[in-house]
């Protein structure tokens, strides 16, 4: 069976350049996680300002887009290292957070030991985003009467496209029976990555991701229109003036196309 654990390097490398933003708790999070997790110790001046700009777009865009929905009830696989549950569970938004065992065991004992007591509509679950019974499991906190908003985010990159058929179908599978949306930014396009980067993600988790991605636009709407969706599309622009990792430096305008270049999917299923 594949070990799908290998890819989580990349959430710890992701919640460093989060700590370069605004975003609530992503500090805290960040050195939380190099004093207790990560063994490499990145240095953050050596994070490209594109990279730390496009992860912040990538997430305050999908808040922008869920809140847009006026939430209730939000699944969100994969969920890491993110904030978001936590955040947003003290809103009183019920949000099923999952991951896989290990990493899951990783967030209790990260919100136990900064002592952010759980709010009681947040429910941290075991599940693999592969797996539809576990994810049948998670969703027992939802209540039926009420529809799903369901999100992730840097998972489909990692990836096959036989596997992200089957998370796709089960995520299908879900909001048939609740009624929602899928809030997703992975629509991730060859073009946006180097082949520097490519390798750098090589390197840290031992996988080449290039046959995972999606080849343009065109490829990625055929592939989710397939296998029954609607797709709008929100370019990260669309969050620009909410972005503060970038001030009081200089990014060239090749770059700043670069970190903005990318997509939140917001989709539904076909009537």
């Amino acid at each position: 069976m594949k070990d799908y654990s290998i890819n989580s390097p990349t959430a710890y490398s992701v919640a460093r350049s989060r700590a370069l933003s605004d975003i609530p708790l992503s500090k805290e999070i960040a050195d939380w996680a190099m004093e207790h997790v990560v063994v490499r110790k990145d240095n953050l001046e050596a994070f490209l300002p594109r990279r730390v700009l496009n992860v912040e777009a990538r997430y305050k865009l999908i808040d922008k887009v869920i809140s847009n929905q006026n939430p209730t009830q939000i699944l969100e696989l994969a969920s890491g290292l993110l904030p978001r549950g936590y955040l947003m569970a003290t809103k009183g938004v019920t949000f099923v957070e999952t991951d896989l065992p290990e990493m899951m065991e990783v967030k209790k004992r990260m919100l136990n030991e900064l002592l952010l007591k759980s709010p009681p509509t947040l429910f941290l679950e075991k599940a693999n985003a592969l797996n539809l019974k576990e994810l049948e499991g998670a969703c027992k906190h939802f209540s039926s009467k009420e529809s799903l908003i369901i999100t992730n985010e840097g998972l489909l990159r990692y990836l096959n496209f036989e596997e992200k058929t089957i998370v796709a179908q089960n995520v299908h599978t879900l909001l048939e029976k609740f009624g929602g949306v899928w809030i997703t930014s992975d629509i991730t396009l060859a073009k946006r990555f180097t082949p520097e980067r490519l390798n750098k993600i090589k390197n840290n988790i031992g996988m080449d991701i290039t046959p995972n991605l999606f080849r343009d636009l065109k490829h990625a709407k055929k592939f989710f229109s397939d296998l029954g969706f609607t797709l709008k599309l929100h370019p990260f622009k669309e969050i620009y003036s909410e972005l503060v990792s970038h001030k009081g430096k200089e990014i060239p305008k090749k770059e700043l196309k670069y970190a903005l270049a990318w997509y939140v999917a917001e989709m539904r299923v076909k009537k």
